[in-house]
């Protein structure tokens, strides 16, 4: 710091803040990543140096009129200080001069700190080296090292080595020394080196390139000094199960010296040390099988898998939590909460449904071990008391409201901070039955509710209403929804209150299949004269079944719907008139079971047991071909393909898979050619309509393909199977202007939420009261759920000089979006699509310095697989031709992948 400086002119003061800017500009380093970088004095520092030299003014001033007083702080209000300076004009203008240039060099201090900031930030991103440097790496014989030695003597090769080896960086020391030692050395030149040099290879512990790369791990990893000298021994080392006994035993009291030595240097226990290097939080697995010849460090190294600290084994009590022993980095899961023993426990009994008795077991052994955890299952779990059952009789069983306001709040709660302060939340409902066993007509028929434009709440279903009968469904649909409708009523007017918070709702979509609908609208079933819901088509009964063939008939609206006006379709008034909805457009045509499980299983029946003029030629070769194409199928697809003897076994997702991706390759050539070009219209139609992209913009041509394939129905087929199924896909279209895209609609999730229910069952005695605890239980595990950033980086690929020639990028094997996977290795999941540059075979998944993800891809030549009844090109399928030898390899976003 500067001494201070008695002034006795004006003049001399402004030669006082001079002097100390010009030093600070002196002192100031112009790089932050410099070795020699010094910090910036404190704004404070600077102001006590300047208050010295006025002080000193004063003291001059007074040192024979008045006793010395000290002179208050430069942040006391000036006008304070204007009062001991008012025997002076003089005096007061240099103090007022002094304020004035104070304040201003504070502020242009602020913007040379955020300046710099900024340009240090712009350095971190383009490393500070030059291209002649990088030349000389990867190392490949000793005597390059030799050399290597030799220009490390020099200062300026040295500050390049030590910016080298930082930026490279890892995610913790064993994933650091991996990391440097694969882009500085080539994996020939590791066998001719060990640790100590022995068995006549050359030593590394004594390279001033080691202590480098040592310094630079011991202050990117502080506070594992002693962990890091132990197990920095860099060696290729055997498995234990490959290595001789001797040997072993070597390795068994290492690890017993490096605990007693950690434990001698570690924090109590409960104060872990966590380890990662914060710059890269990709959560990043490290496959052993590739680093088998690359130099490695011991095996004494933290796996960046497992996320452990290290912690003291002679200082751990057994009473102490498991939850203690792991400390999940927060930085790299911002992705994943951390988790408690007990929390874990929760989301194991839910996702393989533990029984009670097994859990109480479990938690008996785990207490006695020291285990803080609850007695029983129903502590754990917070399983609701026999009180909370409410349970009311509905003919012929009984029934059970959980409550829509209890129920949603417990979700919404945890979401508030996400929606917009005018939200108007949209609800989706759904009534199903649902058989309990195959060995009774015991019956569950829940009312289910979901949320319709909230993105990440979308996939979450809650049931509200419950009912249970031994033999049949409900008698009254009113006494069935009369909770349900007088709830919602006053939700749908009045909103919910959350933390002050006002939520308004509506109800924009029911999902439910043609009986169910029937049920809760009151009206004749699916195979009546008048059974469409959109329409007053009347029926045909022809050969025995009912017949809609009339394409043309007056819609239905909510009005006639409300007035009654069609006699013959109404039974009784529909409890839904209660709530403020339109009910003919509310009440949706769902593809699930009208197209999947109705039209195309329907389909797949004439082929497979149909009249001979329809019936498949040869259906084992198609069987043959769709178990061939199980290994083409990306990971997203949950089910493969089975073979068509097995189609009466098929789920709706396989029917919707053979209908839009198989069905056109396997039966091509394999069925007769007009059957197949009445097949491909409906394939195409739904193609459209199933795609957020297309479902509009060809809306009006898939309407006009699926009247097609209904005129052409009976053509092939009969005009007594133009039933409900067939019939309601003229109408399909309409439903998806209104709520967009088939699956924004369709009944798939709720669907999944029933089959939770089944196997939550465990008491057949009591259905009810069984059901309610294990809905409960699990609404409050969602509280603890995971969450991702995505995309998620995995499996790291090690310097590879013949494909990488840059140090600063790293290559991944796998990339995780929110919705799909890419992976390099697997030819399933490395094939995909681009607006920009069709469809591209992903070769490298590439992430550098500065966090960046870009994708290099293989771009193919294509062409339309089909041009009737439209161009393929539209619903993206194609012929994919070979590429030339040796293509050039496209860089790509990975944003232009994700949209």
């Amino acid at each position: 710091s500067l001494t201070p400086i008695k002034v006795k002119k004006y003049t001399e003061n402004k030669i006082v803040t001079q002097t100390i800017l010009e030093e600070e500009a002196v002192t100031r380093p112009t790089n932050r990543f410099s070795p020699d970088h010094v910090p910036p004095q404190p704004h404070t520092e600077k102001f006590q140096i300047i208050t010295s030299a006025l002080n000193n003014v004063f003291n001059l001033h007074y040192e024979q009129n008045a006793p010395r007083q000290e002179l208050l702080s430069l942040e006391t209000n000036s006008t304070i200080a204007c009062m001991y300076l008012s025997s002076n004009n003089l005096i007061q203008s240099m103090f007022e001069q002094i304020t004035t240039i104070l304040a201003y060099v504070k502020r242009i201090d602020e913007k040379i700190e955020t300046v710099g900031c900024n340009r240090c930030n712009a350095e971190s991103a383009n490393p500070l080296v030059n291209n002649d440097f990088l030349n000389l790496f990867l190392i490949k014989t000793v005597e390059e090292v030799q050399n290597i030695e030799i220009k490390l003597m020099d200062t300026t090769f040295e500050k390049q080595m030590i910016n080298l080896v930082s930026q490279i960086g890892g995610l913790n020391v064993h994933n650091f020394i991996k990391r440097v030692y694969a882009r500085l050395y080539t994996n020939e030149l590791a066998t001719q080196y060990s640790w100590t040099g022995f068995r006549n290879n050359n030593p590394l512990q004594h390279l001033k390139l080691t202590k480098i790369i040592k310094d630079v791990c011991m202050k990117t990893f502080k506070g594992i000094e002693m962990e890091f000298e132990i197990n920095f021994k860099i060696r290729k080392k055997k498995d234990l199960h490959s290595m001789s006994k001797r040997q072993f035993l070597r390795c068994v009291k290492s690890d017993i010296a490096v605990t007693q030595n950690i434990s001698d240097q570690s924090e109590p226990f409960g104060k872990t040390r966590n380890i990662g290097n914060e710059s890269d939080s990709s959560l990043e697995q490290i496959p052993s099988s590739e680093t088998n010849n690359i130099l490695q460090p011991s095996d004494q190294f933290i796996d960046n898998t497992k996320r452990t600290s290290i912690i003291s084994i002679d200082k751990i009590n057994d009473n102490d939590n498991i939850s203690n022993l792991l400390n999940l980095d927060s930085d790299d899961f911002d992705r994943v909460e951390k988790t408690s023993l007990d929390i874990k426990l929760r989301k194991w009994i839910m996702e393989y449904h533990v029984s009670h008795n097994c859990v109480n077991a479990l938690l008996a052994i785990l207490i006695s071990e020291g285990h803080d955890l609850p007695r029983t299952a129903r502590s754990l779990l917070n399983t609701p008391t026999l009180k909370d059952h409410k349970i009311i009789s509905i003919h012929p069983g009984s029934y059970i409201h959980f409550g829509v306001e209890f129920m949603m709040s417990k979700i919404l709660m945890k979401h508030l901070d996400s929606f917009d302060k005018d939200i108007t939340i949209e609800l989706g409902m759904n009534v199903d039955g649902l058989p309990l066993t195959s060995s009774s007509k015991s019956n569950l028929w829940p009312i289910l509710i979901s949320f319709v434009n909230i993105q990440h709440l979308s996939h979450v279903v809650i049931p509200v209403g419950l009912y249970h009968g031994k033999y049949k469904k409900p008698t009254s649909s009113h006494e069935y929804l009369n909770q349900f409708i007088s709830e919602m009523k006053n939700i749908l007017s009045d909103g919910i209150t959350i933390n002050g918070k006002i939520l308004k709702f509506k109800i924009v979509q029911i999902v439910c299949d043609a009986p169910a609908k029937a049920f809760i609208l009151n009206v004749k079933g699916h195979n009546a004269y008048h059974g469409c819901n959109s329409c007053t088509v009347e029926g045909n009964f022809i050969n025995n079944r009912m017949a809609y063939l009339d394409m043309d008939a007056p819609l239905r609206n909510n009005l006639s719907f409300r007035e009654k006006k069609d006699e013959f379709y109404h039974k009784d008034i529909s409890s839904l008139e209660d709530l403020p909805i339109d009910v003919s457009s509310v009440v949706v045509l769902e593809y699930m079971h009208n197209v999947c499980l109705g039209v195309m299983k329907k389909l797949l029946s004439f082929w497979i047991k149909g009249r001979k003029p329809v019936r498949l030629v040869n259906p084992e070769s198609i069987s043959e071909e769709l178990c061939n194409i199980k290994s083409f199928l990306p990971t997203e697809f949950n089910r493969l393909p089975r073979p068509l003897e097995e189609f009466e076994y098929w789920k709706a997702s396989e029917f919707r898979t053979f209908l839009i991706y198989t069905g056109p390759i396997v039966l091509r050539g394999r069925i007769k050619t007009t059957l197949y070009n009445h097949f491909m219209i409906l394939s195409c139609a739904i193609r459209l309509l199933i795609s957020p992209k297309t479902c509009y913009t060809y809306n009006s041509t898939a309407k006009t393909l699926l009247r097609q394939f209904v005129s052409e129905y009976p053509l092939h087929y009969g005009a007594e199977y133009v039933g409900y199924n067939v019939h309601g896909l003229i109408h399909l279209a309409d439903f998806v202007m209104i709520h967009g895209c088939l699956d924004s609609f369709s009944a798939f999730k709720y669907e999944n939420y029933l089959q939770f229910i089944k196997k939550s069952f465990k008491n057949a005695r009591y259905p009810l009261e069984d059901t309610y605890n294990r809905v409960i239980e699990q609404i409050n595990i969602k509280s603890t759920s995971v969450k991702f950033n995505y995309p998620i980086l995995k499996h790291e690929i090690y310097f590879n000089p013949s494909v990488n020639k840059n140090v600063y990028e790293t290559y991944y094997k796998e990339i995780i979006f929110e919705k799909f996977v890419i992976n390099t290795t697997n030819s399933k999941d490395n094939f995909v699509y681009t607006n920009d540059h069709g469809v591209v075979k992903i070769m490298h998944i590439i992430k550098s310095i500065n966090n960046k993800i870009k994708i290099e891809v293989l771009k193919y030549n294509l062409s339309p697989m089909f041009q009737h009844p439209i161009s393929s090109g539209i619903i993206k399928i194609f012929y994919v031709h070979d590429i030339l030898p040796k293509p050039p390899l496209i860089s790509i976003d990975v944003d232009s992948i994700t949209t």
